[in-house]
């Protein structure tokens, strides 16, 4: 029987070379994969679909950091998200702006429909699972966060990349897992207040506990 190989995105090299070393090593012995994505959603999408043209793949999960929307997440942890909210593509800036489906548009109207939002499908439970707002560029003011929090209630976190992705493997019909690690607060630019390894360590782990078979696992 031919084993499931999966895929595993970082967007930076410095979030990839954070990554706990014993879980990245687990991740290579079951003969999967760890790629670099890229910084931002162009860049991401792009690599994305590059890496699932020139290979097979049966799932690819999304890892990084995150910055919190909501004062429920707690910085340090990690969460995987059920839906990506794309914020930023549309007309106008700020208050002004409206998305594409503010304006009656889908950002691809053919088969799969991409709209703002996208429903992954890597998990029995996606449904139940908490949102992910996926944005041009990250809120530089904790007042810049609570204006998208307040326009995505359900959104959690923001990342730069996730859309992108989850665009990339919907088109190709390829399951996708989003995890990011809660590295700081929407809007805080203070990077001494982050905590960028320990919030990664967590994502590593949950990316172990909920893709990996158990027996993969306990070896």
């Amino acid at each position: 029987m031919k084993t499931a190989t999966r895929l595993l995105l970082v967007p930076t090299d410095w979030e990839r070379q954070k990554l706990p070393s014993h879980c990245v090593e687990k991740w290579l012995e079951c003969g999967h994969r760890i790629e670099i994505c890229g910084f931002g959603q162009v860049v991401a999408a792009a690599r994305t679909m590059q890496l699932l043209v020139t290979g097979f793949f049966d799932s690819v999960a999304l890892i990084g950091i995150a910055g919190s929307l909501s004062d429920d997440v707690t910085i340090g942890s990690a969460i995987q998200f059920g839906t990506v909210y794309c914020d930023g593509i549309g007309v106008g800036q700020g208050a002004t702006h409206r998305s594409a489906m503010d304006m009656g548009w889908h950002q691809w109207s053919h088969e799969p429909v991409i709209q703002d939002a996208i429903k992954l499908s890597a998990h029995e439970h996606v449904h139940t699972l908490p949102g992910l707002v996926s944005v041009l560029a990250a809120s530089a003011t904790p007042a810049e966060a609570a204006w998208r929090h307040s326009r995505f209630p359900l959104g959690k976190a923001e990342d730069m990349e996730g859309f992108g992705v989850a665009v990339s493997c919907r088109l190709a019909n390829v399951p996708l897992m989003i995890v990011r690690g809660i590295s700081n607060r929407a809007g805080d630019r203070d990077h001494a207040k982050w905590n960028i390894a320990g919030s990664l360590d967590q994502a590593m782990q949950l990316i172990l506990q909920r893709v990996l078979q158990p027996q993969e696992v306990s070896e």
